[in-house]
């Protein structure tokens, strides 16, 4: 039985990190003190105090609070008042016991976070004033671990023990490296006085580079860059050993698939060293390799999460950019570090390896073999939001890059429904559909940032009266070009060429209706006329005058598309079955069936 069953209480607020983070501290401090050693309510209400019945069965074993403040500790209830100052705050309530039953309170500041004033704290709470802090800053975990470690090791008593009752044991091992260590220390000192570098060197040394340098010189570099050069560092976990030989497999199984020649390399030689993101790239660089890839396996409940870091030693793929400043498309290059955060986080680490793996194939310009690595990972089942954006963003551009627009405005598509608030998709959908004559998306998209974005409404009015006159509805493209107020003279004078343009053509199509009897006018000439109503606004006239047309018309075929528009804009309320070739039919329809089934997605 662990002798340290619940010695650590870890108080926090879900506001000030991630279930991630927690899980990290958490299982990173049972890896050190022992399965159970740390209590943490992981649940989302504190039901029945169950900390509480913990802590006092745990009795004696219960030595210490670990106060995790980050910057919103101090968050503040609907009313605008600090929820610590409220006496039924769990938080509260849990440092309260823990003063209660006189543990050792440390006051650990993550992220950032501050200590409160008193002031800010109500009176049962002061006295964790009197305690010493400690910091830690989760996106540099492996830097500042060691040392929180070892600050819980001395308050536990850990590191004095001395076991005075068990006997001492004399063999042979031990008496001969008894003897030897004077022989290695002094052979240890020549070699080092050997190696060592120059003092009088009028150079600066810079000690992160030197070592660096050094620890490569363990590592042999990648002799053939013509492969995909792979530098996997020791993976840290909190009950698998060796877990890059695992990593190392998996590479090697997806390259293969793929077609990709690769070559991994194991750093082993930073097994136990504190390596830091920064250091990552240069050392990879160093040796030659590719990418580089390093992570976190841990595990709550039965249940793995692993989170990566990685990246390419070229850091920058080519991806379509939306830009709301001057509203166009350019290929850009982006660094992968910007792009994904040189992170990622999945429950398994073979989906983390394939998604890299299809980064590289489209930095390689592979564009095939991107869609099919990220078609096998299947990004609708990722619950990483990260990693489902890049994943569907890339698919995008790699469509677009094989010249299959369809497939490219399906993933944007996905992309819409997945974050709809994200403008920049929405911008993007729009000024791809313009580029791939797509009028209905183009103005589907043009009116959701009108509605909801900030963007410039004079360039979006423009750009949708665009594509209304490309699908003939020249009453729409007429009004969006009266609401453009031109921010110089040359988009005055276009927009005047364009509002005339579209002006002139409505004055065509009324002298048309002008100089045709309704009444004796032939079926043919019935759909011409109500074509030419719809183009100019007048739904209800031409709904009435295609009804005059008979089911077993010649033309009623024909007239389907139209009447089906006329009926959906007299009665928006109706529900009517309506088919693909019909819609493909008449662009406006597709346009109009597409706005309202947007609308309906947002009602639910």
């Amino acid at each position: 039985m662990n002798a340290l069953l619940n010695a650590i209480f870890i108080s926090y607020r879900r506001v000030d990190l991630t279930q991630d983070q927690v899980n990290v501290i958490h299982e990173g401090l049972e890896g050190v003190f022992g399965n159970n050693s740390v209590f943490l309510d992981t649940s989302d209400i504190h039901g029945g105090a169950k900390w509480k019945e913990v802590l006092n069965q745990a009795g004696s074993n219960a030595r210490i609070c670990l106060i995790l403040i980050g910057k919103n500790w101090l968050e503040k209830d609907k009313n605008g008042s600090p929820r610590i100052l409220a006496e039924g705050d769990w938080v509260r309530k849990e440092i309260e016991y823990a003063i209660e039953k006189k543990l050792t309170i440390i006051p650990t500041l993550v992220n950032g976070g501050q200590l409160p004033a008193k002031e800010d704290l109500p009176l049962s709470l002061h006295s964790i004033h009197d305690s010493q802090t400690m910091k830690l800053e989760m996106d540099q975990w492996a830097t500042y671990r060691e040392k929180f470690y070892k600050d819980i090791r001395f308050i536990l008593g850990l590191d004095k023990v001395i076991e005075i009752n068990k006997p001492i044991r004399f063999d042979r091992k031990r008496i001969l490296l008894f003897f030897m260590l004077p022989i290695i220390a002094v052979l240890g000192f020549l070699f080092l006085k050997k190696k060592t570098i120059d003092i009088d060197s009028p150079e600066p040394i810079d000690s992160t580079a030197v070592t660096v340098t050094a620890s490569t010189q363990l590592c042999p570099p990648f002799t053939q860059p013509q492969k995909l050069n792979a530098l996997i560092f020791p993976i840290e976990s909190d009950h698998v050993k060796n877990l890059e030989r695992d990593i190392d497999d998996e590479f090697t199984i997806n390259c293969e698939k793929y077609g990709l020649q690769n070559e991994n390399k194991i750093a082993g030689c930073y097994r136990g060293q504190n390596v830091s993101s920064t250091d990552l790239p240069t050392i990879a660089k160093q040796l030659g390799a590719d990418l580089y890839f390093s992570g976190i396996l841990t595990t709550l409940d039965a249940h793995h999460r692993f989170k990566a870091r990685f990246g390419l030693s070229n850091d920058s793929l080519n991806v379509w950019n939306a830009s709301p400043k001057n509203f166009s498309l350019a290929l850009t290059n982006v660094s992968l570090q910007d792009l994904t955060g040189g992170e990622a986080m999945d429950t398994l680490f073979a989906r983390v390896i394939q998604y890299i793996l299809g980064l590289v194939a489209y930095q390689k310009k592979e564009y095939q073999t991107a869609l099919q690595i990220f078609k096998d990972l299947g990004p609708q089942s990722i619950q990483n939001d990260t990693m489902q954006k890049v994943i569907y963003s890339i698919m995008v551009d790699a469509c677009d890059q094989s010249g299959k627009p369809d497939s490219a405005m399906l993933y944007l598509q996905k992309l819409n429904i997945l974050f709809p608030s994200d403008h920049n998709i929405t911008l993007k959908t729009g000024l791809l559909a313009e580029k791939y004559k797509k009028p209905d998306i183009a103005i589907l998209s043009f009116s959701q940032l009108i509605d909801h974005s900030k963007y410039d409404k004079n360039v979006l009015h423009e750009k949708r009266a665009d594509q209304y006159t490309e699908i003939k509805d020249y009453s729409n493209a007429k009004n969006d070009y009266q609401k453009v107020q031109p921010r110089d003279p040359v988009q005055t004078k276009r927009v005047q060429s364009k509002e005339k343009e579209v002006d002139d053509r409505i004055k065509v199509n009324k002298r048309a209706m002008d100089n045709i009897n309704q009444i004796e006018a032939t079926d043919i000439q019935k759909v011409t006329m109500a074509d030419q109503l719809l183009q100019i606004g007048q739904t209800a006239k031409a709904n009435e005058l295609l009804n005059t047309i008979s089911e077993s018309s010649p033309v009623a075929k024909q007239a389907e598309p139209l009447k089906q528009e006329a009926q959906l804009k007299t009665n928006p309320a109706i529900n009517i079955i309506i088919q693909e070739s019909t819609l493909k039919a008449n662009p406006r329809l597709k346009t109009e069936v597409l706005k309202r089934n947007s609308a309906v997605i947002k009602q639910h």
